[in-house]
């Protein structure tokens, strides 16, 4: 889909329409990863990439933090092993979990920064 609208982004620029067709990717990028929460436990950031065509473990980690962040997924990283954890019971989140999934924040937060 990204390199369908990237082969015609002149034509969309110009009719005005490539912001609301960026608007289309990213939800469907964030529908994708909503989508892994509901099959697996447990996924590796580098999968998360590869299912949801985003290239690659650190995009992957861009996104599930942002969707942390705006509260569309319950989730947290192991930056070390490079793995997602999901949780479909926000309720069940403990401090712990709290705790790492803020962290992992302010860490990409601080690299996005530098």
């Amino acid at each position: 889909m990204q390199k369908t609208v990237e082969k015609h982004r002149g034509v969309l620029q110009r009719d005005n329409n490539y912001g609301l067709v960026k608007q289309v990717l990213e939800a469907v990028y964030s529908r994708n990863i909503q989508r892994l929460t509901q099959t697996f436990v447990t996924l590796s950031l580098s999968d998360i990439g590869e299912q949801v065509k985003l290239g690659g473990a650190e995009q992957a980690k861009k996104r599930v933090l942002e969707m942390i962040e705006r509260n569309m997924i319950v989730a947290t990283i192991d930056e070390q092993m490079g793995m997602v954890s999901f949780d479909t019971e926000p309720d069940k989140t403990s401090s712990q979990q709290l705790l790492l999934r803020l962290t992992a924040q302010i860490q990409v937060s601080g690299a996005t920064r530098s």
